[in-house]
């Protein structure tokens, strides 16, 4: 039997951004959040060396899994920014993240599409690496 596949699935890691990592974060309304940062080189903390691309998620990580967040500009829902090369970085001007799954060590599984003016899109799956700690919100 043939595995048929779509021409638009989504099954590897973005070009150039193939480790990622996820941590606990505060929403804009001091709200519990996650953050999913995809980047070039495996490192142990969510400040990555560039080129990175972080997933802001304003919703707590028990309530991720199955579910579909628009993260473009200040949305309800999260905010998706790219860090090509130094201190430059770009909002998406549209970006969606699937979280497909949350395991119980609390690593997450994905697919993000986002596109951004001066980078263009970055499609595809991640797998992030979680990373213990709480944030001091307020």
């Amino acid at each position: 039997m043939g595995l048929g596949c779509r021409s638009d699935a989504t099954v590897a890691p973005p070009a150039g951004l193939p480790y990622a990592v996820a941590s606990r974060s505060c929403a804009p309304t001091d709200g519990p959040a996650v953050t999913i940062v995809l980047m070039a080189e495996r490192v142990q903390s969510s400040a990555p060396a560039v080129p990175s691309l972080s997933l802001h998620v304003w919703h707590p990580l028990e309530s991720l899994r199955g579910r579909t967040f628009s993260l473009v500009g200040a949305s309800a829902d999260g905010a998706a920014t790219f860090h090509p090369r130094g201190t430059t970085f770009e909002t998406a001007t549209s970006a969606v993240v699937r979280v497909t799954e949350v395991a119980a060590d609390s690593s997450i599984e994905g697919t993000v599409d986002a596109t951004f003016p001066a980078s263009g899109r970055i499609r595809g799956t991640f797998h992030g690496v979680w990373l213990a700690g709480m944030p001091m919100c307020g």
